[in-house]
């Protein structure tokens, strides 16, 4: 029988977890998940500034989990002056199918057998201000689906924050002017 953290505990597979951000804390037991990570992460996020999920994705790493970010060509994400944010994962950036579209995923695949989607994003405003979903699911297929789409979208990106994969070729000259703007954050 499979098994599942549901709130943070390890639990005989019940099927799919849905919360809503309406009456339920949503990012908590996206936490939760990750703290219970043990081996890998990939998580394909718009943007990420949630200093919660940040701190999680964080003590994972230090715990030895092999954390892949895949952001938004540009997209925000929280690092303060005395940590670099950037060296703690593997990162890519991407944009859509097209050089005005998006990586709007929000999906995240915990030890290869446990995934989160939904609107959820992984930020502030999500938490505070939005209404919002996830869902957890373990079930074998649709995570070996995620799992899929993770690797096609990974070998899409790119290692530079504003280059959109092989639809943008003008990016290369809009990297020097994108590490002038994030070197202020650092």
């Amino acid at each position: 029988m499979a098994a599942a953290w549901i709130c943070g505990l390890l639990t005989p597979a019940l099927g799919a977890r849905v919360y809503f951000s309406s009456d339920q804390d949503v990012e908590r037991p996206i936490a939760e998940a990750i703290d219970r990570t043990t081996n890998s992460i990939q998580a394909a996020l718009y943007e990420i500034n949630s200093p919660l999920l940040i701190r999680a994705l964080k003590r994972a790493a230090a715990r030895g989990v092999h954390v892949e970010l895949l952001l938004q060509r540009g997209a925000s994400f929280q690092h303060s002056a005395n940590d670099d944010f950037l060296s703690h994962f593997d990162m890519r950036w991407s944009g859509g199918r097209l050089p005005s579209g998006l990586m709007h995923h929000k999906f995240a695949i915990f030890d290869q057998s446990l995934m989160v989607t939904g609107s959820y994003n992984w930020t502030r405003g999500a938490r505070r201000a939005n209404y919002e979903n996830a869902l957890f699911e373990d079930d074998a297929d649709v995570v070996k689906a995620y799992m899929r789409q993770f690797g096609l979208l990974w070998s899409r990106s790119s290692d530079e924050p504003t280059h959109s994969g092989p639809f943008n070729a003008a990016a290369s000259r809009k990297r020097r002017h994108f590490r002038s703007r994030f070197k202020i954050y650092r």
